[in-house]
């Protein structure tokens, strides 16, 4: 229950994790307009301008679809600079609290690494089909992390369009290990990918609103 769909006036569906009573933690991206190509590593601004945060909505029911707003942002807090490469993380402070909703904690001494488990919450697309439901909370347990760098981890399938911002969250612990910035163009199959940043990052931004 304490992730969250994040609904923009663009119409641009992503997903975030509440972390307190009125802060979700999600993708920069997810907060901003940005270039239609993210690479990695890159020198390259990719964040062009932050959305006002009255512009995104939070839904917490299972399905966005007809769903109303729980709440709707009052500030955001990003890093300063441009560049989503290891720091795709933002946070959503909200109108209100969330009540009734246990917060999920940020884990930012954990660096998962080759053979770690995470889990995937989201509202993305359950697959790369046209058909595939997109919207809907889903859990996908078993997402094996491949390999890691200072500031992300990175998978192999897994999350999908709509899930940016989604928490990994560590299958022992049950804590936020990472935040989706980026995947392939295909979210299933062997090509697939997503690259997470990870909590410790995401943690300097809590460490602002506390």
């Amino acid at each position: 229950p304490a992730v969250v769909a994040l609904v923009s006036d663009l119409g641009t569906l992503c997903t975030g994790a509440l972390v307190a009573p009125r802060v979700v933690l999600t993708a920069r991206h997810c907060v901003s307009v940005v270039t239609p190509e993210v690479d990695c590593p890159s020198d390259h601004a990719h964040v062009l301008r932050d959305l006002p945060a009255s512009a995104i909505a939070v839904v917490t029911a299972e399905d966005t679809r007809g769903a109303p707003f729980a709440a709707r942002g009052a500030r955001t807090v990003t890093f300063a600079t441009r560049n989503l490469c290891g720091a795709d993380a933002a946070l959503l402070v909200l109108d209100r609290d969330l009540r009734g909703i246990a917060p999920l904690d940020v884990d930012a001494a954990a660096l998962p690494g080759p053979g770690d488990v995470v889990t995937v919450v989201g509202y993305g697309a359950r697959g790369d089909s046209a058909r595939a439901g997109v919207g809907a909370r889903y859990v996908r347990a078993g997402v094996r992390v491949e390999r890691g760098s200072r500031a992300e981890f990175f998978t192999a399938e897994g999350p999908c369009s709509g899930d940016s911002g989604s928490p990994a969250i560590d299958a022992r612990t049950g804590r936020v290990v990472g935040v989706l910035s980026r995947g392939t163009d295909r979210c299933t199959g062997p090509t697939a990918g997503a690259a997470w940043t990870r909590a410790w990052v995401a943690r300097a931004l809590l460490d602002r609103v506390r």
